[in-house]
């Protein structure tokens, strides 16, 4: 959770829950569950607010299959949020399956000055600063508003000789649509019985990950969280296939 910055290939696939856990038992011949899971736990929440444009320019770039796009988000690790937690501010580039994803950690008091007061934040890095002026522009560019709150639980593994190679497993998703910063987490179910494994990495896949793919005979699944959520919201929007 703790990267900042990064580029990787990123496969995803929808799962049935027995197919995912038969999965995940021959994952852990191989992985680990990541050090950020709390102690006693095989997972840890996510709740992430999507912002987009009037028209849904992410939502529609998706089903247009548009080759690069992106998304605004900000997401939260805590099932709790206060005004000194920190929240993580995220700009996701897609280009085919190559992820590009830079994001900066503010409190929530200084999101919500930013968002209800136009009181810009003070950033110590460079970098971080970039990574504002490119969330800022595309919010102010697009006229990008909260639209849906996605919220669901992580089981995260990585192969502890290979720091690039993550693979998770999301399962009890949630969406709602939002129209502020109030990080309540979604409740409306929208996949029941259901996992979305994510294989995420740089470079090459180990050969041991392709014959348990090849064994579980898996086929790689264009989904977005955010487009399901946005659907199971709104029954007007046209659905992914």
């Amino acid at each position: 959770m703790s990267q900042l910055h990064f580029h990787r290939h990123e496969f995803k696939y929808h799962l049935p829950t027995w197919k995912a856990q038969r999965i995940i038992k021959m994952l852990q011949a191989y992985m680990a569950i990541d050090k950020y899971v709390p102690a006693g736990k095989d997972h840890y929440p996510v709740h992430s607010i999507y912002f987009d444009s009037p028209h849904l320019k992410s939502y529609f770039e998706k089903i247009f299959g548009f080759h690069t796009r992106q998304k605004v988000r900000i997401r939260s690790y805590h099932d709790h949020v206060t005004n000194s937690s920190d929240l993580f501010l995220e700009v996701k580039t897609k280009q085919n399956f190559l992820i590009k994803k830079d994001r900066l950690i503010l409190t929530k008091k200084d999101v919500l000055n930013w968002y209800d007061n136009h009181i810009q934040p003070q950033l110590a890095t460079f970098t971080d600063q970039q990574t504002w002026h490119k969330f800022n522009y595309l919010i102010k560019r697009y006229t990008m508003k909260p639209k849906l709150m996605m919220s669901y639980k992580r089981m995260p593994f990585v192969e502890p000789r290979r720091k690039d190679l993550r693979i998770t497993f999301d399962f009890d998703l949630r969406a709602d649509s939002v129209y502020d910063l109030d990080f309540t987490p979604a409740k409306k179910e929208i996949y029941p019985n259901m996992m979305i494994c994510e294989l995420k990495f740089n470079n090459t896949m180990p050969e041991w990950l392709q014959q348990i793919i090849k064994a579980n005979d898996l086929k790689w699944y264009p989904y977005s969280k955010y487009c399901r959520g946005q659907e199971a919201n709104h029954a007007l929007l046209p659905h992914i296939k």
